[in-house]
């Protein structure tokens, strides 16, 4: 007779299969404390064996459950007849829940970014009454001026002077910036003064954010501005920057602030005859695989596919360190 030898496959396909009877021996020693062996991922009781097992073999693994949450959360109809159900929320220990309660700076108890952020919607409404509007109408924006409001002053200074020159720009500068505040009634006046430079361009585009924020009292605040417009005539551009000093008083509560005082504390104008820039990469990178496929995709992209892990952070949180080319190399400028 001839004997039949069984295939080396057949044997691998049988011990992965669990083929033999015996018990196998535990991976870890088990902890009398089932908490320990919960989190240590050990089974206190016997071992089964896999005919034991109530799981058939192909059935689909456990549910990964949130950390904190030991029941899956049922979804509950709404008592409010436009709502099908409820959102689900996700459980959290209450340490989390007391971090996320803080990004409001008012339970974080940070009293000068709540007031920060009042002072941005006081002043955007602002310029939206101003500097963005047809026509400035001083009546309108008594409701947004405190009782005691001691009046605006000059915000384009009449004498300026040319503190640079070349090819590409002027730049002009006052020779003083006066401490005079003027009624709001001379409001229009003023407005229509800063924005002479920018005649004939439709809409001056218009920036500001606050560079330092002075809480004075329970309700007195002080807030320094950094403002820029530009806009372009044609090819001929001209920007306005300036550092402004508004004066506030605290409304109802630390959301609302009422203008007492604006005044410029300095004051620059920049005219070119053209452009300072242009776009040349396609002109530089046509026939470039990597510039089309890496460079030319934007922060949708690649935001979920940086990982933190390497210390590459998506936002260049970190700086950026520039060296010149020329050697011996001079020091690196890290910002």
């Amino acid at each position: 007779m001839r004997r039949h030898h069984a295939s080396p496959l057949l044997l691998f396909m049988l011990a992965a299969c669990g083929g033999s009877n015996e018990d196998p021996a535990p991976a870890a020693s088990a902890s009398a404390d089932p908490a320990v062996n919960s989190v240590a991922g050990v089974n206190s009781a016997a071992p089964r064996r896999p005919s034991q097992d109530p799981r058939p073999v192909t059935g689909r693994p456990d549910e990964v459950r949130p950390l904190g949450q030991q029941e899956p959360q049922q979804a509950v109809r709404s008592e409010d007849a436009d709502v099908l159900l409820e959102a689900e929320r996700l459980a959290l220990p209450g340490w989390a829940e007391d971090n996320i309660r803080r990004k409001d700076a008012r339970v974080d108890g940070w009293r000068s970014e709540v007031l920060h952020g009042s002072a941005k919607t006081a002043l955007s409404a602002f310029f939206a009454a101003t500097l963005e509007a047809n026509e400035v109408d001083p009546a309108a924006l008594r409701p947004a001026l405190a009782a005691d409001f001691d009046g605006v002053g000059v915000l384009r200074p009449a004498e300026l002077v040319e503190v640079f020159r070349d090819d590409g720009a002027r730049v002009l500068r006052p020779v003083e910036l006066p401490a005079t505040l003027h009624p709001l009634d001379e409001l229009p006046r003023l407005v229509a003064e800063l924005l002479a430079p920018f005649a004939g361009i439709e809409h001056p585009h218009v920036f500001f954010k606050f560079i330092r924020v002075d809480v004075r009292g329970p309700q007195a605040v002080g807030t320094t501005a950094v403002l820029h417009v530009d806009g372009w005539r044609g090819e001929a551009g001209v920007q306005m920057n300036a550092e402004w000093q508004l004066e506030w008083t605290v409304g109802a509560s630390d959301e609302e602030l009422l203008l007492k005082s604006l005044r410029a504390t300095s004051y620059e104008e920049i005219h070119a005859p053209r452009r300072l820039f242009a776009d040349y990469s396609g002109a530089v990178f046509p026939d470039t695989p990597a510039f089309r496929e890496e460079m030319q995709r934007g922060v949708g992209d690649y935001q979920h596919r940086t990982d933190r892990l390497l210390g590459s952070s998506l936002i260049g949180a970190q700086g950026v360190a520039l060296r010149g080319g020329d050697r011996p190399r001079p020091p690196a400028l890290r910002i």
